[in-house]
């Protein structure tokens, strides 16, 4: 019952976060690293890709609590890929314009 409660909690708290939509957060990761976001849903295995795609997947788990399976329906991906990503290490960090 306890863990019931806990769970029940835990999604009310991430509905009060603001969670952007996938698209949108894709589109902001592809402009801010200048990619083409249709390239990025592809998932071509060009090096920049596959990071930028990691930093996608970090940040929308990570820091908008989407869950892994959302993110690899929406990226058309297994949802082991997107948690290795998310695994792989700290957030990237997005460059910034100079």
């Amino acid at each position: 019952m306890t863990a019931e409660t806990e769970a029940k909690e835990r999604e009310t708290l991430r509905l009060k976060r603001k969670m952007p939509e996938l698209s949108a957060l894709l589109r902001e990761v592809a402009q801010r690293e200048a990619l083409d976001e249709e390239g990025l849903r592809k998932l071509r295995r060009a090096r920049e890709i596959v990071t930028v795609t990691k930093l996608f997947c970090q940040l929308a788990v990570r820091k908008y609590r989407h869950s892994g399976s959302s993110v690899a329906r929406f990226l058309g991906v297994t949802t082991s890929l997107v948690n290795r990503y998310v695994a792989s290490g700290d957030f990237f960090e997005l460059r910034r314009d100079t």
